[in-house]
């Protein structure tokens, strides 16, 4: 009984690291520098900068869920595109007012720390989605993940694990031969 068991774990830690791997690989094949990695419609992030503070420190994983302009309300934390101050590029803020309706609405946004609002609005073409879950924790553990020597461990970590499991099944199927022949 203890062996089904262990080889059921086995098989579930193997189809769990397949599916973290594709996952990987797709959020890395899909990222472009105006958008952040999405699965399903939802994206990674950890942030980098203070605008936010004290509700996300600098390092807080987020989670963003693709989102349109009639969805957002006013107070919603929001992942757009676009300039804040000497910043270009994915910026999370929170809505201080929203203009218009559906999807033709118009928000206007402010990191909880600056004095004065962003000074251009996001709109359909530029918001990326909503925040629906952050961690402080976990962004510490990512963080260190995110470094560019780090990554190729990502992918070689699961990999050798896979491939462990790979030889450690064809063991035990040889092994289950040779005791069948032996028993003939």
């Amino acid at each position: 009984m203890g062996k089904t068991l262990l080889r059921g774990l086995s098989g579930l830690l193997t189809a769990v690291l397949v599916l973290l791997t594709v996952a990987a690989v797709w959020a890395l094949a899909t990222a472009k520098p105006d958008r952040p990695a999405s699965l399903f419609g939802f994206s990674p992030m950890v942030v980098v900068s203070g605008s936010m503070e004290p509700v996300f420190p600098v390092g807080t994983f987020l989670l963003s869920r693709k989102a349109t302009p009639a969805q957002v309300e006013e107070g919603d934390i929001i992942v757009f595109y676009g300039t804040v101050g000497s910043t270009t590029g994915v910026i999370t803020h929170r809505v201080i007012q929203k203009t218009g309706t559906g999807d033709e609405a118009v928000l206007t946004t402010k990191g909880d720390a600056n004095p004065v609002a962003d000074p251009n609005p996001v709109t359909r073409d530029n918001l990326l989605g909503k925040v629906v879950w952050q961690s402080p924790a976990l962004g510490k553990l990512i963080g260190p993940l995110r470094t560019p020597a780090v990554r190729p461990f990502l992918f070689l970590l699961p990999a050798a694990l896979i491939l462990w499991e790979v030889f450690g099944l064809l063991r035990e199927r040889r092994k289950s031969s040779e005791e069948e022949d032996r028993n003939r």
